[in-house]
């Protein structure tokens, strides 16, 4: 490797015995003269969770952690959103089914309906029948009434009994 260790990491490659002694202090102080991660803020934390042998650096297997769990995060988030939006589909096409129900139920209960050619039928499509409405008064009562009730009188029939 760069520093001087066999790719496997467990020893010092083609170094003679009075080498291995130099480069294991030099290895040494420069491990214990690397950057602790300080502080309680959420960044430090997290890089202490992935500094598994608390040197203060990241080797490649402590980067692969990161990444494997950044990417795990983000197919999470991916899958939220997805559901997200399922249930805002399912939401509306519920609220369009209440809506068309209802008007259903609105035209079921109906007891007459007008055509188009102004008739009114009944639900078994017999025309509706209307008649005038009537109202027998004392003829001196005539003069208690409102003044818009006496503007809709059509007709007035007096009977002498």
């Amino acid at each position: 490797g760069i520093d001087g260790r066999s790719s496997s990491g467990r020893g010092w490659a083609c170094a003679p015995p009075h080498q291995i002694s130099l480069m294991s202090e030099v290895s040494g102080a420069l491990q214990r003269a690397a950057p602790k991660i300080v502080g309680d803020d959420k960044i430090a934390v997290a890089m202490r969770k992935y500094d598994k042998d608390d040197n203060g650096t990241f080797d490649v297997l402590e980067v692969r952690n990161i990444v494997t769990d950044v990417l795990s995060l983000k197919q999470k988030n991916q899958m939220l959103c997805k559901g997200a939006l399922a249930l805002v589909v399912f939401v509306l096409v519920m609220l369009g089914g209440m809506l068309g129900l209802s008007f259903v139920a609105i035209e079921a209960t109906k007891e007459s309906h007008v055509k188009s050619d102004g008739l009114m039928v009944g639900t078994s499509g017999q025309i509706v029948q209307t008649d005038i409405a009537e109202s027998d008064y004392p003829f001196w009562g005539l003069a208690a009434l409102e003044p818009e009730t006496l503007g809709r009188i059509h007709t007035v029939n007096v009977a002498i009994e």
